[in-house]
């Protein structure tokens, strides 16, 4: 006697035979067909917003904010951008995951840092990014990703901001330049 014994019509309805030599069961996949609202249950989409820039910004200075000037996608409520500032406001009690990458350009070789800053707050909340043109050549400077996870008690503007060694002639350039923010579950 096994565990199956007096369950047949379970084992039909969660579709499993017994195999053949009745030494072990065989699990048998059956196509399930949802219903709308099954499907809708399962379906979740958490919150996102993923940002980028249309417009290059010039002459960049410590504590100058990168002003994301297009919303590409979003999902959700809890998270706007004013793409006049680029600032974001987060919703409170949630968990974000902020992410940005930005590329800039200088006449010669030059070295800036990025981080994601909390504005009501009035502080840094990521390792900044470090980011540097070559000595030679084009004189555009890599694409370094900065994250840092959030968890805010208060609804909270953030901002991507550069931290050190803006000197006013840096440009950031559009279409490199990009932020994702999302509620991670």
């Amino acid at each position: 006697m096994d565990i199956w014994d007096g369950l047949s019509d379970s084992r039909e309805e969660l579709g499993i035979q017994r195999a053949p030599d009745r030494t072990d069961w065989v699990e048998v996949i059956k196509q399930i067909q949802l219903t709308q609202e099954e499907i809708n249950a399962i379906n979740i989409v958490a919150d996102y917003l993923q940002a980028s820039k249309e417009t290059n910004q010039n002459n960049f200075n410590t504590n100058d904010d990168v002003i994301f000037d297009t919303i590409d996608r979003v999902s959700g409520s809890s998270i706007s951008l004013n793409t006049t500032t680029g600032v974001f406001t987060l919703e409170a009690g949630k968990t974000y995951k902020l992410s940005a990458g930005i590329r800039f350009e200088h006449s010669s070789a030059v070295e800036m840092g990025f981080s994601w800053y909390n504005i009501t707050n009035s502080i840094i909340i990521s390792v900044p990014t470090r980011s540097a043109t070559p000595s030679e050549g084009g004189h555009y400077s890599s694409l370094p990703v900065t994250q840092t996870i959030l968890i805010p008690s208060v609804t909270t503007e953030v901002t991507f901001r550069c931290t050190w060694d803006g000197d006013g002639v840096e440009d950031v350039n559009a279409g490199y330049t990009w932020a994702i923010v999302e509620v991670m579950k």
